[in-house]
């Protein structure tokens, strides 16, 4: 009889433990869905194209992530990043401080996300930005 009652529980313990594992690998994943990125170079610096931008729209009722990986080998550069009436993000970039950053932005926080790069004469370096949807 005990050695039933011990059967029983180490099959609860591994039943328990299968449905945890699958539902926790299943929550929070995010597939891409778009992908920007920018490169810029000292010799192909105009004043005009100082800055650039990318506005990317949002669908109702869904959370998203905007991952960021920015760096310098010269010069800085500035990332804003806009993504509701009141939250902007702003990162400075150079060769000693790269910028890895995931946003999280949730349902009915934004209708549109906008990140504006701004860079000065003497950068070389890029920007890579992926919006991931859950």
């Amino acid at each position: 009889m005990n050695r039933f009652k011990n059967m029983i529980t180490l099959l609860l313990i591994v039943c328990f433990a299968f449905f945890l594992c699958a539902c926790s690998s299943s929550e929070g994943e995010y597939e891409s869905i778009r992908k920007f990125e920018f490169r810029f170079f000292p010799e192909e610096y105009e004043e005009e194209y100082s800055e650039v931008s990318k506005t990317l729209s949002l669908e109702a009722g869904t959370d998203y992530q905007l991952k960021i990986d920015a760096s310098c080998e010269s010069g800085t550069m500035k990332i804003y990043i806009k993504y509701a009436d009141e939250d902007k993000k702003e990162y400075s970039i150079n060769a000693d401080m790269p910028c890895n950053e995931v946003l999280s932005i949730l349902t009915s926080t934004a209708s549109e996300i906008s990140v504006v790069i701004s860079i000065e004469p003497d950068t070389q370096g890029e920007v890579i930005a992926e919006l991931l949807v859950n």
